[in-house]
């Protein structure tokens, strides 16, 4: 079976995450898998709330277009993205791979995703304010990884403290000394799930 990757940037990006998460895309291509940036435009801290429902079902009819013809799906979120790939629903991803996601930790996953591979830093200041935020769908898994009722599907994974280059901030991963680390690990892990 096949297996296609795409990345869903974070908000307050020009750039459909090109300085972000799709930092991680050559990584996959490395190991000839089909790869795709989902773009949704530039977000302010507003659009969140009123925008993301539509943007995850643009992403959810995509997903449900790969599963037709058999691929594999791996889904690579960043911040705001993980929040889109939350909200997706009658399709199936393989693995999603949320990294500093802006979402409340306690929030289950959905059941289009099999597998779920939450990456944190407990110094992302950013999402730890923001669980301030609200009636807003962020929150601090960013920050905590998630914590909510017991689910085989989700691993956290610590990359401030568990790995010999630590990851302190809500997007220093993809500096360029930092994702040569973490790239191929991530890359790994999110392929020996599926």
């Amino acid at each position: 079976m096949k297996t296609h990757v795409i990345t869903v940037h974070g908000f307050n990006v020009f750039d459909a995450g090109k300085n972000t998460v799709a930092k991680i895309l050559p990584y996959f291509h490395q190991k000839d898998i089909s790869i795709e940036v989902f773009d949704y435009g530039y977000f302010n801290i507003f659009n969140p709330r009123w925008r993301n429902q539509k943007i995850a079902d643009k992403l959810s009819e995509r997903i449900r277009d790969l599963n037709s013809i058999g691929y594999k799906v791996i889904i690579v979120a960043h911040s705001n993205g993980c929040t889109i790939t939350h909200k997706t629903k009658d399709c199936v991803i393989d693995c999603a791979i949320y990294i500093n996601p802006a979402l409340d930790r306690w929030r289950a996953f959905p059941k289009s995703i099999k597998q779920a591979h939450v990456w944190y830093s407990s110094s992302d200041i950013l999402l730890w304010i923001s669980k301030f935020l609200p009636f807003h769908s962020w929150g601090a898994m960013g920050c905590f990884g998630y914590r909510g009722r017991f689910d085989s599907r989700i691993t956290n994974f610590d990359k401030q403290n568990d790995y010999e280059v630590s990851s302190k901030s809500h997007s220093d991963v993809f500096k360029d000394e930092k994702i040569k680390f973490f790239g191929p690990l991530i890359t790994e892990k999110a392929l020996s799930t599926i």
